[in-house]
This record gives C-alpha cells, sequence and structure tokens, in this order.
C-alpha cells in the first residue's frame, strides 16, 4: 500500500504568507500567489486546496521533484488553505495513455505497412509503467472530440480515455487538423487551440495530467538538401495551450526536424519507412520514442528502462 503523508500550508489569502518559508517558498504578488515546491527525489506529490479544510481538492498535476504553482487570487471570494499530498514512487504502479494519429498510432493500427512512435514507447519504461495506445490513422482534435464520425457531442474516443482514467495522457495531434481531405477533421488554428483547451480539461477533471506533443516533421528536403518547414503553426499553437494551462510540452516538430537534418536525405531511410515521408520503421519508432524519452516531465523520467 502507498505510504502518504500531509505537508499541510494553511494559507489564509489576507494573511502575511512568509510563516511557511521554512517547508515551502511562496511569493504573493497584487493578484496571485506563487507556490513553490523544493526538491524531493524519489517522492510524487499533488498540490491540494480546500475552503473548510475537509473537502480537498487537486489543483495541480502529478508531480515530482521542484515545481511552481501560480494561484489567482483576485477571483476567490473567500479564504483558501494548500497542503502537498505526498507518496513514495518506488512501488507506483502507472497508466500512460496516448492519442494522436497514425504517426502515433502502432503497427497494427497501421495495417502493418509503417508505424507512428507509439510502437516502441511502451517499451522505454520499467515494469510499473502500462502504455494504452489510443492513436489511430484520421484522427484530429476534432473528430477524437466529436464521435466516431465526426459528428454530434457524444465523443467516442473521449469516452474510452475517460473510462481508462491514466495517470498521464500524452498527445499529438495537428496534421489530420490541417491537411485532412474530410472537412468534419479539419481545425483552424483557433479551434485547434480550443480543443487542446477541452481535452486538457477532460484529462484533468479525471484526476489525469496532460502533456502535449507539437506534431512530427515531415522528410521532405529542399534541391539544397535543407528541410522543408512543416507544421510549425500547429507547433507553436500547442506550445501556446501548454504555456497558457501550465501543461508539458514536448516540441516534436523541432526535435525531429533537427534529427532528419542531421541524417540528410540518404539517412532519413534509417527511421523513415520505405516509400514514405512521416511515419516511421520500427527501428525509427525506436529512435524516436527515446528522443520523447529524453523530454518527458521529472515524474515519468523517474519509470525509465535503465
Amino acid at each position: 500500500m502507498r505510504k502518504t503523508k500531509h505537508i499541510v500550508i494553511a494559507i489564509l489569502i489576507l494573511l502575511k504568507l512568509n510563516l511557511f518559508a521554512s517547508s515551502i517558498d511562496i511569493i504573493k504578488k497584487e493578484h496571485e500567489i506563487i507556490l513553490s515546491v523544493p526538491t524531493m527525489m524519489d517522492t510524487g506529490y499533488h498540490i491540494q486546496e480546500t475552503n473548510d479544510m475537509v473537502d480537498w481538492y487537486s489543483i495541480g498535476d502529478r508531480s515530482m521533484g521542484p515545481k511552481t504553482h501560480k494561484i489567482n487570487i483576485s477571483k476567490k471570494a473567500q479564504s483558501s488553505f494548500y497542503r502537498l499530498l505526498t507518496w513514495e514512487m518506488e512501488d507506483e504502479e502507472i497508466i500512460i495513455a496516448i492519442v494522436g494519429d497514425s504517426t502515433v498510432a502502432d503497427l497494427e493500427s497501421n495495417d502493418f505497412k509503417f508505424c507512428g512512435w507509439g510502437e516502441a514507447f511502451p517499451y522505454i519504461f520499467n515494469a510499473n509503467v502500462t502504455v494504452i495506445n489510443f492513436a489511430l490513422a484520421g484522427l484530429s482534435t476534432r473528430n477524437f472530440l466529436g464521435g466516431v464520425d465526426g459528428k454530434g457531442s457524444d465523443s467516442y474516443w473521449l469516452n474510452l480515455l475517460k473510462r481508462a482514467k491514466p495517470h498521464f495522457v500524452l498527445m499529438q495531434f495537428g496534421i489530420i487538423d490541417k491537411t485532412s481531405k474530410v472537412p468534419n477533421k479539419l481545425t483552424t488554428i483557433e479551434e485547434y487551440k480550443i480543443n487542446y483547451e477541452i481535452l486538457i480539461n477532460e484529462i484533468r477533471n479525471f484526476g489525469g495530467t496532460p502533456i502535449i506533443l507539437s506534431p512530427v516533421n515531415r522528410a521532405v528536403f529542399d534541391q539544397n538538401n535543407q528541410l522543408v518547414p512543416w507544421m510549425g503553426d500547429r507547433a507553436l499553437a500547442g506550445q501556446e495551450v501548454s504555456t497558457q494551462h501550465n501543461v508539458h510540452f514536448i516540441d516534436l516538430n523541432k526535435i525531429t526536424g533537427k534529427l532528419y537534418q542531421e541524417l540528410g536525405p540518404n539517412g532519413v531511410s534509417s527511421v523513415i519507412a520505405e516509400g514514405d515521408k512521416v511515419h516511421y520503421s520500427i527501428e525509427g519508432a525506436e529512435v524516436i520514442s527515446k528522443l520523447i524519452a529524453n523530454c518527458l516531465p521529472s515524474y515519468l523520467k523517474y519509470f525509465l528502462e535503465e
């Protein structure tokens, strides 16, 4: 059974806040309080809030190590209290879900023609981690949220995710949002950002921690052997949403672009599937998964296979 302890940070919004500096750094500004959690190795935690000291609610994502959390006090009508809910991570079992399009999906979901990086992603973790791959060819943020046929209010894919209740959800959308020939899969940049905001809220509502990855790049070079930029606008949009909502962001567009440029037109065949420009061979999926591993939040890095 997981050992749990509480470090209670009783912060009355209108009182002096330096009383708790010995356990946590607290900075009070005009409209916000910034809680700065110290380094706690091998310890996971949630920041929790209450108004009555009875019902506590998590207000931050599952975390490990140093972290800052901003609290807007201008919108608060009453005093609040905060604490850290902590636990030892050594024996913890974690479920990770990954969602996205064919560049994330596994080999079977892509009819064994090629695969996304999700094919190799489960193997970078130790036995404490279970990875569920919900990615599928042709998924955009719009039809992921709008049901199987991209219409209606009942979302088949989102409901699958909510029933699984993973601890972490890695999301990589954008290619289908921009390039699909099916109109009800397309999104504008603004719609794309709104859909990510909906997904962030839905994931946090069931206690999960969202992570956004920008779309993978494309192995297309110009006559000077320079990689042709692709999906940069979607990458920027994802980064903006992540910053606004304090979500961990992995710029996979930049990471894969750098890799392809280093490999060059002749070398990309070591990762890209034969006859393709964006999908991977199994060996390529392994390479991309390891690059993603380097950029994961510290909480998930704790569970990487040594």
